[in-house]
């Protein structure tokens, strides 16, 4: 039983089952999914969960990203209501007043929105990517396609292996670890930051437990990439955590995320979410390429006066 705001419980895996039944009919928004929420701030030790008028309130919080850090709501019931009451707690205590990262099924909810503002959290958008944007290849974006015939073409006379580790094991868990390390020592990973690496080895770690899989591309008997992902029970989506690779290698990223496409769809998926591209031009480029078909959509909440 999470306690309600302005107090908090933290959230833990023991609490996965009341949280799940608690967003169950939402949108499959990935920053409230559970495994997100324990495994993006858990790993801070910040994650904390209240509930209000049996909307759940969570505080969000991502070093240098503190101007959208902050308290979100998320639930479809007396949402003014509910909106007024934290905004005049964080007014009372001296603290920004506004509700951040708030999903767009909540704003939908607001009975009388002339008293509030909303702004777009462009930033934070997840991107959703329909699984045959990659797959089968022949429908692959023009600027894609060419490159993925490129890597079969270098790398016909290699043997290509794809497979999932099994996690429990902890030789497999450390060969995912020590990959980043070496495609770091090569510079191919040189904005993985502090934050991402602590997510990354939480989400090896309690991949297992989250029900998070994985899919590995081995050339020659070598792991060169993988993608970590979940597929969304009750609908056919599923969520990207990390996509990593060699990037030395020509190509490669193409024709894993089409492979990668391909293994989803088998299991089921039909969108993918890839999660958003925090306001970086560079992930913000290299994410419409892929051609999103949607998002899902976040906004910042004030008060109107």
């Amino acid at each position: 039983m999470f306690k309600t705001f302005p107090e908090f419980s933290r959230l833990t895996l023991s609490d996965r089952e009341e949280y799940e039944e608690r967003i169950r009919g939402y949108p499959p928004v990935s920053d409230i999914a559970f495994s997100t929420l324990f495994l993006a701030w858990s790993s801070l030790k910040a994650v904390k969960i209240a509930v209000l008028y049996d909307n759940l309130i969570i505080p969000y919080w991502m070093p240098g990203y503190e101007s959208h850090s902050g308290f979100s709501i998320v639930g479809t019931n007396k949402i003014d209501e509910s909106l007024c009451t934290v905004l005049d707690y964080l007014k009372e205590r001296g603290e920004p007043v506004q509700l951040v990262n708030v999903p767009e099924f909540v704003i939908e909810q607001v009975r009388y929105p002339e008293l509030f503002k909303f702004t777009a959290e462009r930033g934070l958008d997840e991107y959703l990517i329909p699984a045959s944007r990659l797959y089968p290849l022949e429908s692959a974006p023009p600027l894609i396609r060419p490159r993925i015939r490129k890597f079969i073409r270098r790398n016909q006379t290699k043997t290509l292996e794809f497979r999932k580790l099994d996690l429990k094991i902890a030789a497999n868990r450390r060969l995912l670890l020590r990959k980043i390390e070496a495609w770091r020592r090569k510079g191919t990973l040189s904005d993985l930051g502090s934050f991402e690496e602590e997510v990354l080895r939480s989400t090896v770690a309690n991949a297992e437990d989250l029900g998070i899989g994985n899919f590995c591309l081995f050339i020659d008997g070598s792991l060169q990439g993988y993608c970590m992902y979940r597929l969304i029970p009750g609908c056919e989506y599923a969520d990207i955590f990390h996509f990593k690779f060699d990037a030395h290698v020509p190509y490669l990223f193409e024709f894993l995320a089409h492979k990668t496409m391909e293994h989803l769809v088998e299991n089921g998926a039909e969108t993918i979410n890839i999660q958003a591209d925090l306001g970086l031009m560079r992930v913000r480029i290299h994410k419409l390429l892929l051609g999103p078909s949607n998002f899902f959509r976040k906004y910042k909440i004030r008060t109107a006066m």
